[in-house]
């Protein structure tokens, strides 16, 4: 079996992907912006999420509230530090998937996630939601 190459990497870097010259006036979104969950293989709400900011960024330089690129990185940094999490629990699950799927079994592992990818809740929700069980 040979799986699809996924465009995954926003949560490690911002700019890195475009050259130096042109990092002022480029915008990465969805997979060419690396915005795939490298956990799960998602990548619509992503796309949506990092092409929606890109447009705020572009007309909010228009307006003059501030450079496009520091807006498109000031938007998407939650979801940034979500997809370094994510990146985090891929290598851990996919190193020893049969502990992975014995921890997916557990009732509040799997609720957690679950609820968190299906409301579109960043890591910090998850946090506190794991913060809050222990209560």
């Amino acid at each position: 079996v040979i799986g699809q190459y996924l465009g995954i990497g926003a949560g490690g870097c911002e700019s890195d992907c475009v050259q130096p010259e042109m990092r002022d006036r480029v915008l990465l979104v969805g997979d060419a912006g690396g915005f795939v969950d490298p956990l799960t293989g998602e990548g619509i709400y992503g796309a949506l999420l990092s092409g929606q900011a890109a447009a705020r960024a572009i007309l909010s330089e228009g307006r003059g509230e501030g450079t496009a690129v520091e807006t498109f990185a000031a938007a998407l940094s939650d979801y940034r530090q979500t997809l370094r999490f994510s990146a985090r629990a891929a290598a851990a699950f996919y190193a020893n998937p049969a502990r992975g799927f014995r921890a997916m079994r557990l009732p509040f592992v799997r609720r957690s996630l679950v609820k968190t990818y299906t409301h579109g809740l960043n890591i910090k929700s998850l946090s506190m939601r794991i913060a809050l069980s222990r209560c």
